[in-house]
């Protein structure tokens, strides 16, 4: 059975899109049967046809970028009915801000990944998704923090430290994996893996 996973930020320019695809490229490399979805109104991944040599639009309306299949946001609803033999759907959701953000899809359609950080123009946004009580069902990772302020961090997140992560740099969301990253989202994975396991 299908496992959804899905990605948003607690602002633009977060690094939601960036977690989310990375992340499919490293189930991926588990080989595990696993596709990219953007729903939301970026249109990053048409924006790409000019950056990457790769990028293939298929006759099934899936585009191939960097060997990550994405799959229209228009087929979810099918996919959703059981209509795909993939073992994972990462779902890029944007901004939690954003007008067309579906929370309650967001929370309740599958396992919710929140991207926050900590520079000033992050903190506000950040500490108001952390405030709000449903948002806590999400697992919570957080881009571009210096990895010396991480203990204090985990500190300060409570009973939700043992599901918050942080990202490694990524300066490219297509970018090839190294070593720390796969260390990253190994643990990441390790979570959800968990939670999906227990339904």
């Amino acid at each position: 059975m299908i496992a959804f996973i899905n990605v948003a930020g607690c602002m633009d320019r977060i690094g939601t899109t960036t977690q989310a695809v990375q992340l499919t490229r490293f189930i991926k490399s588990m080989d595990y049967d696993v596709a990219y979805m953007e729903m939301n109104d970026k249109n990053y991944i048409k924006n790409t046809n000019n950056v990457y040599s790769d990028y293939e639009e298929k006759d099934t309306g899936i585009i191939s970028v960097q060997g990550i299949d994405v799959i229209p946001r228009h087929k979810y609803i099918d996919i959703k009915k059981g209509g795909s033999n993939l073992d994972f759907l990462i779902i890029d959701h944007g901004c939690v801000n954003d007008k067309r953000f579906d929370r309650k899809e967001f929370l309740h359609g599958g396992i919710p990944i929140l991207v926050g950080g900590i520079k000033a123009n992050e903190l506000v946004e950040t500490e108001n998704a952390l405030r709000d009580n449903e948002m806590q069902k999400a697992f919570f990772v957080f881009s571009f923090v210096e990895e010396g302020d991480n203990e204090e961090l985990l500190l300060n997140m409570g009973r939700k430290k043992d599901e918050t992560f942080f990202s490694p740099y990524f300066p490219d969301p297509f970018v090839q994996m190294n070593e720390s990253k796969e260390d990253y989202f190994q643990q990441v994975m390790s979570a959800v893996m968990l939670r999906v396991e227990r339904g």
